[in-house]
Order: C-alpha cells, then structure tokens, then sequence
C-alpha cells in the first residue's frame, strides 16, 4: 500500500493536534512500528489511532517521550493485548496490565 493510500485511511492531523504534535511525528510512529516488520499496516494504524485518539495519554507524554520510545510503547501495548487476550477472560478490547484494565 502506497504512503498517498495509507493518509487516505487515517486523519495523522487530527491525531497530532489532539496531543500537541505535527502530522510528521504521528507518520514517524507508523513508520517505525511497521518497519520492524511485526505487525500488518492495519493493525499499527489501529493502534495508532487508539493510542493518540482514545486512550487519553496527557499531552505532557508527548512532549517529553521521544518518537521511538512512543513507537515501542504502541507495539509492546499491541503484543500485550496479543498475550492478555489469548487464554483469559477478558472482553474483547480489553487489556490487564497488573491492576489496571485498558479498554480499546
């Protein structure tokens, strides 16, 4: 999938100004969650816009955890949806981490 059809799928702007980043910042996330290779282009942008769209991190994150740092944050999330949801009772959407239960 082209670049030009991928921004077609997913408003990076919105996302950036939501979290007080440029559009660049949201499309360097992407690209270094799927240029490790993990995860299909569908799966980063959902995370992608679970994470900066709805999970309600303050914006102070972003401004102080560099591009890369938030990249791993978003995969390591991903594969601990992967693991919490095979094999327990959670909903679908739903992660544990410890105590604390995340909804997507």
């Amino acid at each position: 999938m082209a670049i030009t059809e991928a921004r077609d799928k997913m408003d990076y702007q919105s996302l950036a100004e939501k979290n007080g980043l440029q559009e660049k910042d949201i499309m360097e996330v992407e690209r270094l969650v799927l240029g490790r290779g993990n995860f299909t282009r569908d799966i980063v942008q959902n995370e992608i816009s679970w994470f900066f769209g709805k999970l309600g991190i303050g914006e102070y994150y972003f401004q102080t955890t560099p591009i890369p740092i938030i990249a791993r944050h978003i995969e390591s999330l991903r594969r601990l949806g992967s693991v919490s949801q095979n094999g327990s009772n959670l909903k679908s959407g739903e992660i544990r981490v410890g105590l604390l239960k995340l909804f997507k």
